[in-house]
């Protein structure tokens, strides 16, 4: 698996996130790997949702309450979402293309 290609007049951010994009989508393959393949998308888009609304609640208490998490660290949650919204992306195309 290889990145995009990235020019010299690329922005560091871009760059940053280019070198960690297989790191971060291996981590998601590696989680979702322990759900197993018998409840791949069961609920389809209405799953997704559901997943990223939960991350997004940790999320929040993390970031704007100052809640101490005990579990996955805002970090990790921001690369599962990453993993969800490629998923649910996927869905939406999978959805075009079969109703066409």
């Amino acid at each position: 698996m290889t990145g995009p290609q990235m020019h010299d007049n690329d922005p560091d951010n871009l760059k940053w996130i280019a070198s960690k994009q297989d790191e971060w989508l291996e981590e998601f393959a590696r989680k979702a790997r322990d759900y197993g393949d018998e409840d791949e998308f069961n609920l389809g888009l209405v799953g997704q949702y559901a997943d990223m609304s939960r991350k997004f609640k940790k999320l929040r208490r993390a970031m704007f309450e100052g809640k101490e998490l005990t579990g996955e660290q805002p970090d990790e949650i921001l690369r599962d979402l990453i993993g969800h919204a490629w998923i649910t992306l996927y869905r939406m195309d999978k959805m075009n293309r079969e109703a066409k």
